[in-house]
């Protein structure tokens, strides 16, 4: 398990393995990006992820976003104890999972930049029933509209889908 601070360091999605031949194969990885709050709502948002969403070999970041700049070292530390309670799906998993506790006024125009960052293949928020309509769910309407089609959208309440914008720009 890695985490990462706010430091973006540009990986490529492509990992070069190296069969018993000697002859190079790209293998292709995939990131889910999981937005979240250090709670247990998040905690249910990022074990959907990593279970349902993520494949073998993928990375998985967990972003938090902190309209107070004052508290983002705070905030690391909690996504620091957040995150190790994973170490044990990861290695079973084999997925990478990284946490990042970022800053802006707009959690949804965060998000987006940052999936449009990693070229993310998927990108999983949650509504609460105190925003259903206001807050989260419209976060992930904004996300299914301004990032590419090849990034599945998926809003959970209740560890159920009410939204999701498939890979292919179809709506459920």
């Amino acid at each position: 398990m890695i985490l990462e601070t706010v430091e973006h360091n540009h990986n490529h999605n492509y990992d070069h393995d190296h069969d018993d031949n000697h002859d190079h194969q790209v293998v292709k990885r995939r990131t889910v990006l999981v937005g979240i709050d250090i709670n247990e709502h998040g905690r249910e948002l990022l074990d959907w992820g990593m279970v349902k969403v993520a494949d073998a070999g993928d990375r998985v970041i967990a972003i938090n976003v902190c309209t107070n700049s004052d508290l983002v070292s705070k905030y690391k530390t909690l996504l620091d104890d957040y995150l190790a309670d994973y170490e044990g799906i990861c290695d079973h998993k084999q997925v990478d999972l990284t946490g990042q506790v970022l800053t802006g006024n707009s959690i949804r125009q965060v998000l987006v930049r940052e999936a449009k960052f990693y070229s993310a293949a998927a990108v999983v928020v949650g509504v609460n029933k105190i925003k259903a309509f206001g807050g989260w769910l419209s976060i992930a309407k904004y996300c299914a509209k301004n990032l590419p089609l090849t990034t599945e959208v998926l809003a959970l309440h209740d560890g159920k889908v009410v939204f999701k914008r498939f890979s292919n720009g179809l709506l459920s």
